[in-house]
């Protein structure tokens, strides 16, 4: 007989999800006689929990990448414009613009920044 695994979900008396594993060893004798089972329960609830975490990092990561890269396509954008423009009205038009994306950009940064600033004083909670 080999070993054994069961994943599966549990819900404590307080309502807190678990994900637990039961894993079952045969023992044997050197003879090869067996002698029972052996059951091996784990809570695997942290480490479900630091999956899921990971995932919303990488999720928050890629969408601070394309909001960086879309403002950034912008301004650089609306600069090569202004380089080529002759209509002074036009070109403040363009300033504003990369005015407006640089103030976004200030926010989306400071998002990110403070909910990494968040997740540290957490973590030297816990």
């Amino acid at each position: 007989m080999k070993s054994a695994a069961l994943d599966f979900a549990y819900e404590t008396p307080a309502k807190s999800p678990k994900s637990l594993k039961l894993t079952l060893i045969p023992l044997q004798v050197p003879a090869g006689e067996a002698l029972g089972v052996a059951a091996v329960i784990t809570d695997e609830s942290g480490i479900t929990d630091q999956r899921q975490a990971e995932l919303l990092r990488a999720e928050r990561s890629a969408e601070m990448a394309l909001e960086l890269h879309t403002s950034l396509s912008t301004i650089r954008e609306c600069a090569s414009r202004i380089t080529r423009t002759d209509d002074r009205e036009f070109a403040k038009s363009l300033a504003n613009d990369i005015t407006v994306e640089a103030d976004r950009l200030t926010t989306v940064v400071g998002g990110f920044l403070a909910g990494s600033r968040e997740k540290k004083a957490f973590a030297a909670k816990a």
